[in-house]
C-alpha cells in the first residue's frame, strides 16, 4: 500500500514536478476535478499500481484528455488491487445500476448477449424480472452480470443489503452516488452472495477510473477505515450517512439469492 506522494518522491526531481504538472491538467475536465483530489486521498493502491500510473501519466500529451486516458489505461493492469474487506458468513451484497446500463454491460460481457442485438437483451432482462424465479435462475446461471469488476453494497451488521434504504430509484442514486445524469430512469436492483472464490475488497482509483466514463462521486477510503464508503451527492451529504461499498471480480447469474427487482 502507498500513497501518491510516497511514490512520487522516489522519482527524479525533474519527473516529480512534470508529474504534477500532468496531473493538475485533470481539474481541467469536471470529471477529472474530483479525480485529482482522489489521487491525493489514495493510500491502499500498490507501488507497483502507482508507478504503472505515473509512468503512463509522464508519457501522455499535455493536455486533460491526453492525462484521462492515460491514467484510465493503465488503471486497468491493476483493477481490484486493494486488500480484502473482511465479510460476515452468508452476506448479501447488493448492486444499483441503472437498468439501460446493465443491459449494455450483459452485452459486452457475454458473447452469447451480444451476437442477438439490443432489443432481445432488453427482452432477456423483462423476462428475468417478471418470469418464475426457478426458471429464470437456471436461464441465467452462466451469464457474467458485470464486465471486468462489480461495485456493490452490503449492511455490516448483516441481513438485506439495501438495509435501511428507502425503496426510490433516486433515493438510492443519491446515497450511492450514482451518475445524476441517470435521474429518473428505472434502477435495478441485484441481490447476491459472493462464492469463496471471490472476495470484496476496498475500491481504489485504479477501479474508479479505469472504465471511459469516470464517476464523479467517489472518494477512497482511509487506512482506519473497514469498509469503502460510498460519496453522496453534495445535497444529499448532511441527511445521510456514507454506506459501505466494496469492489469485486464478476460474477455469473447463479450467485444471486432472490429476483432482481426494478425501480421504475
Amino acid at each position: 500500500m502507498a500513497s501518491l506522494d510516497d511514490v512520487l518522491s522516489s522519482y527524479p526531481v525533474r519527473d516529480q514536478l512534470n508529474l504534477q504538472t500532468k496531473l493538475s491538467l485533470l481539474e481541467e475536465r469536471t470529471s477529472g476535478q474530483r479525480a485529482h483530489d482522489s489521487l491525493r486521498l489514495e493510500v491502499r493502491l500498490s507501488t507497483d499500481g502507482w508507478r504503472t500510473i505515473l509512468d503512463a501519466a509522464l508519457l501522455a500529451e499535455d493536455t486533460a484528455v491526453g492525462v484521462m486516458k492515460a491514467v484510465r489505461d493503465s488503471s486497468r493492469a491493476h483493477l481490484l488491487d486493494g486488500q480484502t474487506i473482511k465479510r460476515s458468513a452468508a452476506q448479501e451484497y447488493g448492486r444499483a445500476v441503472t437498468k439501460y446500463r446493465f443491459e449494455s454491460t450483459l452485452r459486452k460481457a457475454n458473447a452469447t448477449l451480444a451476437a442477438v442485438g439490443k432489443r432481445q437483451v432488453e427482452r432477456e432482462v423483462r423476462n428475468l424480472l417478471n418470469r418464475d424465479w426457478n426458471i429464470s435462475r437456471r436461464r441465467w446461471k452462466d451469464r457474467a452480470l458485470g464486465n471486468f469488476l462489480m461495485w456493490c453494497t452490503f449492511s455490516p451488521a448483516g441481513g438485506p443489503a439495501f438495509k435501511g434504504f428507502k425503496k426510490k430509484k433516486d433515493s438510492i442514486r443519491r446515497v450511492l452516488g450514482l451518475d445524476p445524469n441517470d435521474e429518473g430512469k428505472p434502477l435495478l436492483l441485484l441481490f447476491y452472495e459472493l462464492p469463496a472464490t471471490i472476495l470484496p475488497q476496498y475500491p481504489t482509483i485504479a477501479d474508479a477510473y479505469s472504465g471511459d466514463e469516470w464517476p464523479f462521486f467517489f472518494r477512497p477510503s482511509k487506512l482506519t477505515d473497514s469498509w469503502g464508503s460510498t460519496l453522496a451527492w453534495p445535497d444529499f451529504a448532511d441527511v445521510t450517512k456514507p454506506r459501505p461499498e466494496a469492489v469485486h471480480a464478476v460474477i455469473l447469474g447463479s450467485c444471486l439469492t432472490r429476483k432482481p427487482e426494478v425501480l421504475p
